[in-house]
Formats: C-alpha cells, sequence, structure tokens
C-alpha cells in the first residue's frame, strides 16, 4: 500500500511541475511576443517547446510506473532532452527570415526521428523484458532447491549431537559450493536436476530419521547408522553439485 501511495505522490508532483512550466512558457512567451509578431513560426515553436516539455516531464513517471530498466531509462532522458534542446535552437532559427513551410519541414523531421528513437527504445525494453523473464525462469526452480538445502542446513545445526560435527563441516562447505554454483536451469541440465532434488529429499529424510532417534532414544549407537548414510548421502551430493556445474558451463 505504502509503495501505491509513494507512486501516486511521484506522478502528482511530476504533474503539478509539467503544468506549472506549461503555464510559465505561455506566459513567457506571449509576453515576449507581441501580438503583431505572433505569426506561424511563432505558433510551431511555442507547440513544438510545449510538446518537449511534456515529454520531458512525462518520461520519468512513464519509466517509474512501467519499471524501466536502467539503460533504457537513461537512455529515454538522452532523447528527450536532445528533442527540448533542438526546438529550442529552432525557435530561435523561427526568428530569422527562414521560411514557415521550411521551419515546419525541420520540426516534422526531428519529430519524426523521436518516434523513430522512442520505438527503438520500447522495442529494447520488451527484448530486454524478455530475456529477463527467460533468465528467472530459468533460474527460478534451481533456487528453489537452494532455499530446500537452506532448510535442511538449518534443521541440521538445531541437532545438537558431537558424532555430527563433521557432517555439519561437510554441509557449510556444500552450502558454500551451492551459494557460488550456476542458477540457470537448463534443458541440458534436466536429469541430474531431477537426481539432485531426489537426494535432497533422501537427506530431509536422513535427518528426519536422525531426529527421531535423538527424540526417542538415549542409546546415541543407534544414530551412528543412520549419521555414516547421511555422510555418504552428503558425499554424493557434492559429487552431483560439482558434476551439475561442469555440465551448465558447457552447455550455456
Amino acid at each position: 500500500m505504502s509503495a501505491i501511495d509513494n507512486s501516486k505522490k511521484y506522478t502528482l508532483v511530476y504533474v503539478l511541475l509539467w503544468i506549472v512550466t506549461i503555464i510559465i512558457t505561455v506566459t513567457v512567451a506571449l509576453l515576449i511576443i507581441q501580438p503583431d509578431n505572433r505569426n506561424g513560426k511563432f505558433y510551431i515553436s511555442l507547440i513544438s517547446i510545449l510538446i518537449a516539455e511534456s515529454f520531458i516531464f512525462g518520461y520519468p513517471v512513464f519509466s517509474k510506473l512501467t519499471n524501466v530498466n536502467t539503460p533504457l531509462v537513461l537512455g529515454g532522458y538522452i532523447i528527450f532532452w536532445f528533442y527540448g534542446l533542438a526546438t529550442l535552437i529552432l525557435s530561435y532559427i523561427a526568428t530569422t527570415n527562414i521560411a514557415f513551410s521550411l521551419l515546419l519541414a525541420i520540426h516534422l523531421i526531428i519529430l519524426l526521428f523521436l518516434v523513430f528513437l522512442s520505438g527503438f527504445a520500447f522495442i529494447g525494453k520488451l527484448f530486454i523484458s524478455d530475456i529477463a523473464e527467460t533468465r528467472t525462469d530459468q533460474k527460478q526452480p534451481y533456487i528453489e532447491m537452494k532455499e530446500q538445502f537452506n532448510q535442511i542446513y538449518d534443521r541440521l545445526n538445531l541437532i545438537e549431537y558431537p558424532e555430527l560435527q563433521t557432517v555439519k563441516v561437510h554441509m557449510e562447505k556444500i552450502k558454500e559450493d551451492i551459494r557460488y554454483s550456476t542458477s540457470e536451469y537448463l534443458d541440458e541440465t534436466k536429469d541430474i536436476n531431477i537426481r539432485l532434488s531426489n537426494h535432497l529429499a533422501e537427506i530431509q529424510t536422513s535427518i528426519k530419521s536422525i531426529e527421531n532417534l535423538k527424540l526417542n532414544n538415549n542409546n546415541d549407537f543407534l544414530l551412528l547408522e543412520p549419521i555414516k548414510i547421511l555422510s555418504d548421502q552428503l558425499g554424493q551430493l557434492d559429487q552431483i553439485i560439482s558434476e551439475r556445474e561442469r555440465l551448465t558451463k558447457l552447455t550455456r
């Protein structure tokens, strides 16, 4: 709710600034240029400046509301500020003996140039968004497996038993390996990812077994076998992660 309120405030501020700027621009233009000199060149210059101001004030709101990527935001600012500068230069040129038809043609060419650049920027936004979405989809399954491992890691650390110390150290090492491993979930690694997921489920079952024995029995001897099984499973998990990382790098 707070984010929505901030967006509304942000939009409102820019709308107010735009309205004030438009009013000041029109007022100054009418005060500087006397009625007898307000010809076609005056009005085309004034309208172009107002359009440029509308773009300059409207684009920040558009980029914020649509979550435009940072490079495209900077590109948009350059395009619209360039257009604003061009309209100011043409406004000065309009005070010379340049023909109205030529001035209008230049304004239309610059506006067309602006439309084309904006179109390319918008297409770039869609392209980058598609790439980002694809990468997110590729990473999400492995991110979920990372979260599953972290839950297993936290669960194991809650079990207080000296014989588990070596296992916990191994678990810590695997956690670091997973943390820095490639998150992309490629088609070529589908089988090994399935193995990884199944292996995590087996490890979770082993930890649950250790938890139950620790809770219900005072005989620590009974814990040695499931701890050995868990240690072997972690060794296999280490190998699977290494194999997955090699295969991912080869197929990227």
